[in-house]
C-alpha cells in the first residue's frame, strides 16, 4: 500500500510525523513478510534435509530495520513524544 511505499521512501527520515495507519501497515507488512519468508526458508530447508539457510530473512531484516526505526520515531513525534522513547522498549 501507500504506507509501505512511504516508509521505504523515507528510509532515513527520522523527523516529521507518521500517521497511525502508516505505522501499523508497516508493522503488518513486516510481520506477514517475515512469516512468509520464514515459511519458505523452512520449507526449502526441509526439502533438502538441512537446517534453513535464513539468508533471505537476514537480508529482509537488514532492509527493513532502519525504516522501522524511522517510522517508529515519526509515529512518536505524532503523539508529541521524542523518538528517543524507542530506547525504552
Amino acid at each position: 500500500t501507500q504506507a509501505i511505499e512511504t516508509c521505504f521512501r523515507k528510509y532515513f527520515t527520522f523527523t516529521g510525523r507518521a500517521q497511525r495507519s502508516e505505522f501499523w501497515y508497516w508493522v503488518l507488512f513486516t510481520f506477514l513478510a517475515g512469516l512468509f519468508i520464514g515459511f519458505v526458508e523452512g520449507f526449502l530447508g526441509g526439502m533438502r534435509g538441512t537446517e534453513p539457510n535464513q539468508l533471505i530473512s537476514m537480508l529482509f531484516n537488514l532492509a527493513t530495520f532502519i525504516p522501522g526505526l524511522a517510522v517508529t520515531a515519526r509515529r512518536l513525534h505524532d503523539v508529541n513524544l521524542s523518538g528517543w522513547w524507542m530506547l525504552i522498549a
